[in-house]
């Protein structure tokens, strides 16, 4: 029985992927010979095929879509090296502030010395 569903898992792939492989193929032959004139500025066209336009049109998305994950990832990074930097500041402002309150705790502590004229000049 298992052996079924794995014949009937390759097969369906199979015919699966030479649909898909039919399509391309098909898409190519029909866009190829087609002439699109593009707009790409004032009074400047570029006459290609459909096919080279979608290619560069797709080309160009994919560069696009690369680009924005680029960008949005810096940002990140910008934004997290400031946040790991503002908690060191405060940490150290922290760790300064302990170390000033331990060296006026140790001076208060700190033995008083006799006031002068105490029991022993009397």
């Amino acid at each position: 029985m298992n052996d079924l569903w794995t014949r009937i898992k390759v097969w369906t792939k199979t015919i699966v992927g030479l649909l898909v492989l039919a399509y391309v193929v098909l898409f190519v032959l029909n866009n190829s010979d087609q002439p699109v004139t593009v707009w790409y500025f004032f009074k400047h066209e570029a006459h290609t095929s459909k096919l080279v336009l979608i290619l560069v049109t797709f080309g160009a998305g994919v560069l696009a879509a690369l680009l924005a994950r680029t960008v949005l990832k810096t940002l990140r990074q910008i934004r997290q090296y400031r946040q790991r930097a503002r908690a060191e500041r405060l940490a150290r402002e922290m760790e300064q502030i302990k170390r000033k309150a331990a060296m006026i705790q140790h001076k208060t502590t700190a033995p008083t010395p006799p006031p002068p004229g105490g029991p022993a000049g009397t």
